[in-house]
């Protein structure tokens, strides 16, 4: 058996399967444009709240609210005057009457605070709500569980993962179907669940992964589909190293740039940037430079999904630094956010995801302009952020 003919020709017939279906995959999505895919509290928050108070133009009954109860397994839950709130205590989304409670923590490739749901669980405790009525919910795109370090003691089934991939998939398909009538909103929802295809690599039609499947079940095409697969792992480790590397080289031409954090140094190296990739798997790669002067805060440009750039502090943690950098920073640099764990940070433009990695993310790293681009991008956002921290009336 030649192999290499073998490869190329599995490569060939997927490559025309693909050229097949891809043609008919819309090419606008509004929610791109205005945000990006990983932006949990401004996106996804947002529009699931949206989702969940949604109530129906004839009856007022909140349907959607209704539905989700019944996906998340939540029976007897008394809908009578409940409320749909986000960001109240803190809490991504939180769904509650006067004796119930459910808490949902919404984590598309963000890590884990410390304690953070324990923390949510006893605030509503303090509250008045006893603790077989409080619901928590972990919303992630695959549904993994929360780590030992968020739950701090619960027990493990007080915590109940759901995911993007399933639940919220099945769910927003509904939603699609119960805005039949208000074309506005159904087209909305159509587009946010294409988001979610694509953010949890979804996004095939049927009879396109049928045609695969079949395609894989010829010959001894699923065992050369299993040994490029693993190439491709090895190939995208390269490639994100690569742009560590190429990133760093650039930051040190910066003068008095700090050195990379011997601590986390690890973090752009091969077994770092595969285990970051590995189905599954939720860690990070990337870069950290400690910052003079502060305790527990680095320069970071790093990657779960996404890459981003800024500042991280965790300010759980360190809260008199994340305090003082997140005031030093406010009007530093090109438009950002501020966040629990990063006082300053930002997606440059564009952005490859490195772990879910779509055909753009991919042609992102490949390219050596587009990589370029995207390195001196990195730059602009850093530079400025280092001046300011490096001034002396910081």
């Amino acid at each position: 058996m030649d192999s290499e003919q073998d490869y190329r020709r599995l490569l060939a017939l997927a490559g025309r399967l693909h050229e097949r279906y891809a043609a008919r995959q819309p090419s606008f999505n509004v929610f791109t444009v205005l945000r990006s895919p990983s932006d949990e509290v401004n996106l996804h928050s947002r529009f699931l709240h949206a989702l969940l108070d949604y109530p129906d133009p004839v009856s007022g009954v909140r349907r959607n609210l209704q539905a989700f109860l019944a996906i998340a397994q939540i029976p007897d839950f008394d809908l009578v005057g409940a409320r749909v709130e986000r960001e109240a205590d803190q809490i991504d989304l939180l769904v509650a009457n006067s004796t119930q409670a459910i808490v949902i923590e919404n984590k598309i490739w963000a890590g884990d605070q410390p304690q953070q749901l324990r923390r949510y669980r006893d605030k509503l405790r303090r509250d008045g709500y006893a603790d077989e009525a409080i619901h928590l919910l972990y919303l992630t795109p695959d549904g993994h569980k929360p780590t030992a370090q968020s739950t701090a003691g619960l027990a493990p089934d007080r915590v109940y993962p759901i995911s993007y991939r399933e639940e919220i998939r099945s769910w927003l398909g509904g939603c699609q179907q119960r805005a039949y009538d208000t074309p506005p909103l159904r087209e909305s929802v159509g587009q946010y669940l294409d988001l979610v295809q694509k953010m949890t690599g979804t996004d095939y039609r049927d009879d396109h992964m049928s045609e695969l499947k079949k395609l894989l079940l010829e010959e001894d095409n699923v065992i050369l589909a299993q040994e490029l697969t693993n190439a491709l792992t090895e190939t995208k480790s390269e490639l994100v190293r690569a742009l560590w590397d190429e990133v760093d080289d650039a930051l040190s031409n910066i003068e008095g740039f700090p050195q990379l954090d011997d601590e986390w140094a690890h973090l752009r190296l091969k077994q770092a940037v595969l285990k970051s990739i590995a189905p599954g798997r939720r860690t990070e790669s990337g870069l950290y430079y400690g910052i003079p002067g502060t305790k527990g805060a680095w320069l970071a440009v790093a990657a779960v999904d996404e890459v981003w750039v800024g500042v991280s502090c965790d300010a759980n943690q360190y809260a008199r630094d994340h305090k003082r950098l997140e005031a030093a920073l406010a009007d530093v640099g090109p438009a950002h956010w501020s966040s629990k764990w990063a006082p300053w940070w930002r997606y440059p433009d564009p952005t490859p995801r490195i772990r879910t990695s779509d055909a753009a993310s991919l042609r992102i790293l490949l390219d050596h302009t587009s990589r370029a681009r995207l390195v001196e991008e990195v730059v602009t956002s850093i530079r400025p952020l280092w001046n300011k921290l490096n001034d002396e009336t910081f």
